[in-house]
């Protein structure tokens, strides 16, 4: 059983009191309830997150590359210390930056270039061990990049950040 990947929107208002529970920013007063009603806008795509991250940045592991978009879509702009599962958001800010990458990137030249000695080296998840392995977990690949690129494409429009969570 690997960790999956889960990501949801969330308002200025709730990220601003997620921040104050863990610390980052500590301006939320107490007891403030946020009014903003936010779209239910969510993207579940399993255990295929780090595979995905693997293909836009070449790093394997639980890496996060918070400074290029590609990398902040799958794993986040902050990681959340402190939290009991893998916690990170992206903040409204990034998203134009990131619908553009995910637009402009060429999944099916990404996914003819991905190799299994790279996938093995990498010691990614799922377990990648043969080619079969890899060429069957290719179209789920590109299911996922296509979920990841329209779940963003409705964040950039509700004008809303991202929540993520890996558990």
């Amino acid at each position: 059983m690997g960790l999956e990947a889960s990501y949801r929107n969330i308002s200025d208002g709730n990220l601003k009191k997620l921040k104050s529970v863990y610390g980052i920013e500590d301006t939320c007063p107490v007891g403030v309830e946020s009014k903003e009603q936010e779209p239910d806008i969510v993207l579940d795509i399993g255990k295929l997150w780090e595979l995905l991250h693997f293909v836009f940045t070449g790093e394997g592991g639980n890496k996060t590359t918070g400074a290029f978009p590609l990398g902040m879509a799958v794993m986040g702009e902050v990681v959340v210390e402190g939290s009991s599962e893998l916690l990170m958001y992206t903040t409204k800010s990034k998203m134009k930056d990131i619908v553009s990458a995910l637009e402009a990137f060429e999944i099916e030249e990404a996914l003819k270039k991905l190799n299994l000695e790279a996938c093995i080296t990498a010691n990614l998840y799922p377990g990648i061990r043969s080619q079969t392995d890899l060429d069957g977990i290719k179209p789920e690949l590109q299911t996922c990049f296509d979920a990841m690129k329209a779940f963003y494409r409705k964040i950039l429009e509700a004008d809303t950040n991202v929540i993520i969570t890996i558990s």
